[in-house]
């Protein structure tokens, strides 16, 4: 009895010991995991101010998804302020510290980290990304996100401005050239369509977005398109005030425009494609290739009006644009 316990022991010793060392490893492995958890850069050319739409998005998608920010997840943020000269430099230093992960938003900040040849996967939302892979459904590289550019949505905001002024004859379109995703045909072909006068103004900086608005508004323009392309979509609230101190009904794409004080905003849900952004960066931290992750396209878009600013302006909005808004700003 005594001679086969002893001879069991060193068995039992082994398998104990065994235990006792994968125990060991995975707290270590735990404490390790809590003092180093993964890191996110996070870049984009717009502003900083009122923790906008798109970081608040992407901070609630990794909160749903067990990613609390300063616990076990660290997000570094870069904000160009409308400036694209700055992307270079945040996108270098960005590189520099390491991530896991780069999220991007919009053309300015995924072209200032292409140049800096990182391999660090990247997370990106820009209306041009498939010019940025080798498709969609695989796109072959260390890219992938959400492509918000969805089809002619200018179309659509022109009808939607027609519709909210049915004596409308004249749009103008302020738009950076340097972006154009085809829109500006497009929207041309509806405007024709409407028996309206379309008029393209460009806007490559932010020195020229004022005196060009003052300019179409001279020139008898009588509302106005303005497009989201960079570095635009920063001066959404400066926009929004000149086109209601100049009685210029306008419409935009973002929802901050139309909070902001302008007449329309029709889009995609910025806060949700953020947000899905986030879907992208968990699968990633968990092993998956951005090259096998195909890129997908917004699915919630929202109709803004601001009856505020449309009774500022002397104009009555007809209850069937009204009903069809997802938010009436008053």
């Amino acid at each position: 009895m005594f001679a086969k316990l002893d001879g069991m022991l060193p068995v039992r010793r082994r398998r104990f010991l065994a235990i006792a060392a994968a125990f060991v490893a995975h707290s270590l492995g735990s404490v390790a995991h809590a003092s180093n958890p993964p890191r996110i850069g996070w870049l984009w050319s717009g502003r900083s101010a009122n923790n906008p739409n798109e970081v608040r998005g992407l901070q609630q998608g990794l909160k749903d998804l067990g990613y609390i920010e300063g616990k076990n997840i660290i997000i570094d943020y870069r904000f160009g302020e409308g400036s694209e000269d700055r992307m270079n430099d945040f996108a270098a230093e960005l590189v520099g510290l390491q991530p896991d992960v780069l999220v991007v938003i919009g053309p300015p900040a995924l072209v200032a980290l292409i140049k800096t040849g990182t391999t660090i996967p990247i997370v990106a939302g820009t209306g041009d990304l498939d010019k940025f892979i080798t498709s969609l459904a695989r796109p072959g590289g260390t890219i992938t996100g959400q492509q918000d550019w969805v089809g002619n949505l200018s179309g659509k905001r022109l009808q939607l401005l027609k519709e909210a002024i049915p004596s409308l004859r004249q749009v103008g379109l302020v738009t950076n050239p340097k972006f154009d995703t085809g829109e500006s045909v497009q929207v041309e072909q509806v405007a024709a369509s409407l028996g309206l006068v379309l008029r393209t103004f460009p806007a490559g900086v932010a020195d020229e977005i004022k005196p060009t608005i003052v300019g179409l508004k001279k020139d008898g323009v009588e509302a106005m398109i303005y497009d989201m392309t960079p570095p635009l979509f920063a001066y959404q609230r400066e926009v929004a005030e000149l086109a209601l101190n100049l009685k210029l009904p306008t419409i935009s794409e973002q929802p901050e425009f139309a909070e902001e004080g302008g007449l329309i905003s029709y889009g995609a849900s910025v806060f949700d494609s953020a947000y899905r952004e986030a879907y992208f960066v968990d699968r990633i931290l968990k092993g998956a290739k951005p090259a096998d992750l195909p890129v997908e396209h917004p699915t919630k878009f929202e109709l803004f009006i601001n009856v505020k600013t449309a009774n500022a302006l002397g104009l009555t909005v007809p209850e069937s644009l009204l009903i069809q808004a997802d938010r009436l700003i008053e």
